[in-house]
């Protein structure tokens, strides 16, 4: 079990496994830059799926979230790995059994890790589904290339709101509804457990949807564009090409459709230039 040594705090995962399985490399040698550490459940490779276990249990948000509750630095080390309280043989058996022929993607580890882990704790596994779409939708505006001041909470919680994300959901299931700034905040409330105050209603206006609306994401009052500006009925909506991008995140084709939407011709000319987009793979 190889993991990635050095990963920075605004990584989607701190920790980031991969199985070395000699049967599957072709090469009579292999060079690996740091001195591998086995871990010792890992050892057990007569039980089926043994070897996949705990590549699971590391790459799941679950895990994730743990580990940055007591590790504040950029190295993952074997001791800091041997720190965390795994789950019981029992379950990480049921866990190599529920393996197929693909290794699943994210959102699939962390379905299975968090169903048998988290069955009995409805509360911990929606806190951690909510914490999960928080730091996609801020790898979405990043990928995206809004500036820095565009990437935090609020502006990820208002992305969410525009497309009706809730946790449990997938990006697939993005929609665009009509929502204005108070609707917005009553989301982030409902769905995620953020509470801002009455009176911020204008930060999240001009701080993160004015963003929005200068880059082209977004459309002011679609449904009535000749609303007056201070217009207490103001509302606004995603645009339907990004949607349609932002439905493909977490899929191979969302590289590709984000930089086709990015070198469109009709895109505002004042959205901002492309960053290399994240993959999510090791």
């Amino acid at each position: 079990m190889l993991v990635k040594r050095f990963s920075s705090k605004e990584e989607r995962r701190r920790i980031m496994a991969a199985l070395y399985d000699p049967q599957r490399m072709p090469s009579a040698l292999v060079g690996i830059r740091e001195s591998p550490e086995l871990l010792p459940w890992a050892r057990q490779r007569h039980v089926q799926g043994s070897r996949e276990r705990p590549r699971r249990i590391l790459n799941s948000t679950l895990t994730d979230s743990y580990f940055r509750s007591f590790n504040g630095h950029t190295q993952v080390n074997a001791t800091d790995l041997r720190s965390l309280r795994y789950p019981s043989r029992e379950a990480l058996e049921r866990l190599g059994g529920m393996l197929g022929d693909a290794f699943p993607d994210q959102s699939g580890i962390d379905q299975l890790v968090e169903g048998e882990l988290m069955a009995n704790n409805r509360d911990t596994k929606q806190s951690n589904q909510a914490k999960t779409k928080l730091a996609e939708a801020q790898q979405i505006l990043r990928d995206l290339g809004l500036p820095r001041a565009q990437q935090n909470d609020r502006s990820a919680l208002t992305l969410l709101a525009l497309l009706d994300m809730k946790p449990a959901d997938s990006w697939p299931a993005a929609r665009r509804p009509l929502r204005g700034i108070t609707q917005m905040m009553t989301f982030f409330k409902e769905h995620y457990g953020k509470e801002y105050a009455p009176n911020s209603r204008e930060t999240v206006r001009r701080q993160t949807v004015h963003q929005f609306r200068e880059a082209g994401l977004i459309h002011e009052n679609p449904d009535k564009p000749d609303r007056p500006t201070n217009s207490g009925l103001t509302v606004y909506q995603i645009e339907t090409a990004a949607l349609a991008v932002v439905r493909t995140f977490g899929t191979d084709r969302w590289v590709p459709k984000l930089k086709k939407y990015l070198t469109r011709a009709d895109r505002s000319p004042r959205s901002t230039p492309m960053r290399e987009p994240c993959t999510g793979s090791l």
